[in-house]
């Protein structure tokens, strides 16, 4: 990504975050209020809190309020009584949060004093004031109740924090149960930037009870991110800490993997949370619906892991305006992504068959949509789109449409296309005043241009094409550069000018040249054309369609070209300029019109002024900074008889101007693109397995999986009721779960020779 387009970083300070809190008071947990009030003077520096109480009835929700007034706390009460829905709970305090960052945790995590200290520099060093979709997920140390109640009977916040310090480094290697319960390498705990919780859309509404809405949100974090390579059988719950496998040799694979790569780089910096304990009432509590099979994570996630498009139609954060946005190819979702953060909720249409135009259009005649999206309304694909479109102009609803741009990386979002869109005209630009900063940073664009690094297609190296055509600069007669089309281009075949037709164009290229032999024309057909072009005469050189195009651009001394993107790049060199047809681009200062070819060969032999250079760096600092979005993308070249089509797949666009707005939302791989050969990926194993071992590890998973206590043989479940009654007292929550569940968890620490026989007898182990 250009480095000069990258906005400049702001200091991340802990009052740029909001700590989020979601509670919902009761019977069954009145500890919720004495740890309300130990936040209040713990944390130093600490950040701006905000509790949600998500349906306290009566008393106790007085009582909460009473507490937060108390400390100083943000309070909202959200009348939700139905099951609590942490999902639903933080989606509601996004629309309270005004800092640039949430940072969201739960009422029984605590961590050391300088924990939001620690944290802003982590999100400095993370630059996520730049990198907006960077996630900073915390380990989770579950402590148990021995060690929760010396925790809590220290005398002062330093003593509990220096406690909490020690417990977090010596249960590393101590066995679960002793210290902590367990330790899972990620939680619900984060910090995330407002705008990629926004783009997101919050959390799935699906979700109520204890659940997996976390696992099903960082599924679709990782999804937009594409930071983080997919684990294979994403769906697949294994590696759990209360699970067998995860004390096993093991590769990438499964959701809970990939949650553990968004808390991978916090834990390398030293931040993690601790679960307090407290007790665990399951009949009638949001424990007892809940998703620990999986099925509403199944349900939530079938709806877009088969096409990621879909994602766009998962948003519960309310917005002003909403937007029908055609996406009848699949893979410019992408495209439509940034409409979120403009305000806009998102209406996709992946269907141009009659009952959907027909929906469409009574939307709009109705006024239900404030916008209609389409990425070029004038291809043949939209065909069936188009007077839906002109019908939404007419009706005066806002037109959003994306196109590529004429700088290599760019799109567009306009009114219409930039060959007629009022936003792309003369008076509209010549409103705009460019910064110095802005004009410094275009005058570096173009130098970065010339290198020739930078293209709108493929190309060979810039030294290749150099080599090949260094000839050309010692000529004496002047080389003329002319860049074919393709023959379908809706810029050569819908907004020209009234002057000459493109084919005719092609054709009188041999006799133009025959016209004027004193002239060399280098004529380079379009990098995605399957043309052939047979042009025997001395002064027309045929360069290879697939040679570079600033190398070329650099050996030539003049540029005819007919509405060709490569007019403004010939500009960006200082090559005197001649369009024929209506190349939005060339403004005054930067380049000549003609009627046809013939009649500009006859202004190149009059002489013709070569760009006004302040004026070039002008419209380039315009179209960078106030007209041109940035993306990055896969290309995706499809094959057709006559052509080559330039398509893209996973795109992620960095920065949005729509509306004449501009924001900035860079995206972590366009940053910095991860590497398979760095530690992140070793340290992980993030390496998807042959399908040999994978199918090695689902046989031994089927052969050593852990089956609840009630799915056992009656001997079995005999023999460990004998081992577990007696000492049923003595368990904790924790463990008498674990009997239940996984009762090979519970046997794997015992150290009694007796519990060790009849764990073996009964199968466990």
């Amino acid at each position: 990504m250009f480095p000069q387009l990258i906005p400049d970083e702001k200091a991340i300070t802990p009052n740029d975050m909001t700590a989020v809190i979601c509670v919902r008071l009761h019977e069954n947990n009145p500890w919720v209020l004495d740890r309300l009030r130990k936040l209040a003077g713990y944390y130093d520096p600490c950040p701006p809190i905000l509790i949600i109480d998500f349906g306290s009835e009566g008393d106790y929700g007085k009582q909460v309020e009473a507490v937060c007034t108390e400390c100083g706390f943000a309070y909202l009460h959200e009348p939700d009584y139905d099951v609590f829905s942490l999902a639903l709970a933080r989606n509601a305090a996004c629309q309270l949060v005004t800092t640039d960052f949430i940072f969201f945790t739960d009422i029984d995590f605590f961590s050391t004093r300088d924990m939001f200290a620690q944290l802003a520099r982590t999100a400095n060093a993370a630059s996520m004031n730049t990198a907006f979709d960077v996630i900073l997920d915390f380990p989770a140390y579950h402590v148990t109740e021995d060690e929760t109640r010396k925790i809590e009977g220290e005398p002062t916040n330093d003593r509990m924090s220096a406690r909490i310090e020690k417990i977090g480094f010596e249960s590393q290697y101590s066995a679960f149960d002793e210290k902590v319960e367990f330790i899972a390498p990620y939680s619900n705990v984060f910090l995330i930037s407002k705008k990629y919780f926004t783009v997101l859309g919050g959390y799935h509404p699906i979700f109520r009870g204890h659940g997996s809405e976390e696992f099903e949100f960082f599924l679709r974090a990782g999804i937009y991110s594409s930071f983080f390579s997919m684990p294979p059988d994403v769906l697949t719950d294994c590696h759990g800490p209360k699970r067998p496998d995860f004390w096993t040799h093991r590769t990438y694979r499964g959701f809970r993997d990939l949650n553990q790569h968004f808390a991978s780089r916090t834990e390398r910096a030293g931040l993690k949370v601790f679960h307090l304990w407290h007790p665990t009432k399951t009949v009638g509590d949001w424990r007892s619906h809940n998703d620990w099979k999986r099925g509403k994570f199944r349900e939530a996630t079938a709806e877009y892991l088969t096409e990621y498009a879909n994602l766009l139609k998962i948003d519960t954060l309310p917005k002003r305006k909403k937007a029908l946005c055609i996406c009848k190819t699949p893979d410019h979702w992408g495209y439509f992504v940034p409409l979120r953060l403009h305000g806009f909720e998102l209406i996709p249409v992946f269907d141009d068959d009659l009952d959907t135009i027909k929906l469409m259009n009574e939307m709009i005649v109705e006024k239900q949509v404030d916008a209609l999206a389409v990425f070029n309304p004038y291809m043949s694909s939209h065909q069936n789109f188009y007077t839906t479109y002109l019908m939404a102009k007419d009706l005066g609803i806002e037109t959003i449409v994306v196109e590529r741009g004429a700088l290599p990386n760019t799109i567009y979002y306009a009114e219409d296309v930039s060959y007629t869109a009022p936003s792309f005209s003369q008076s509209e630009l010549d409103k705009i005043t460019l910064s110095d900063s802005e004009r410094k940073s275009a005058q570096a664009y173009i130098d970065l241009l010339r290198e020739g690094e930078l293209l709108l297609e493929g190309a060979t190296p810039r030294e290749l094409t150099d080599q090949k055509y260094q000839a050309l600069k010692e000529m004496t007669r002047p080389v003329v550069f002319i860049p074919l089309q393709l023959d379908d281009d809706m810029a050569v075949t819908k907004f020209v000018r009234n002057s000459q037709q493109y084919d005719d164009f092609v054709d009188s290229i041999p006799a133009v040249a025959r016209a004027n032999p004193n002239i060399l024309f280098v004529v380079k057909p379009h990098p995605l054309s399957k043309r052939t072009y047979n042009y025997q005469m001395e002064n027309i050189l045929l360069a290879d369609n697939k040679d570079n195009i600033h190398s070329l651009l650099d050996a030539c001394q003049m540029v005819i070209v007919y509405n060709s993107g490569v007019g403004l790049l010939s500009a960006c060199q200082g090559k005197p300029l001649i369009s024929i047809g209506n190349a939005f681009y060339n403004l005054e200062g930067i380049g000549h019109f003609a009627d046809s070819l013939e009649d500009a060969v006859r202004k190149v032999a009059e002489g013709v002024s070569a760009p006004d250079m302040p004026k070039v760096e002008d419209l380039v600092g315009k179209y960078l900074f106030h007209r041109y979005s940035w993306f990055t993308a896969k290309d995706d070249i499809r094959e057709f008889a006559h052509r080559q089509a330039h398509g893209y797949k996973k795109i992620q666009v960095s920065r949005s101007v729509i509306s004449g707005k501009a924001k900035d939302h860079v995206w972590e791989k366009a940053l910095r693109p991860p590497s398979k050969h760095s530690y992140g990926y070793a340290a992980l194993n993030m390496f998807p397995a042959d399908k040999k071992a994978r199918a090695q590890a689902a046989a031994e998973a089927a052969l050593n999986g852990s089956r609840p206590l009630a799915q056992r043989p009656f001997l079995s479940r005999t023999l460990l009721k004998a081992a577990y009654i007696p000492l049923e007292s003595r368990f904790t929550d924790y463990q008498k779960k674990l009997y239940n569940e996984a009762p090979e968890e519970l046997f794997r620490n015992f150290r009694n020779p007796l519990l060790i026989g009849l764990g073996r007898v009964a199968g466990v182990r």
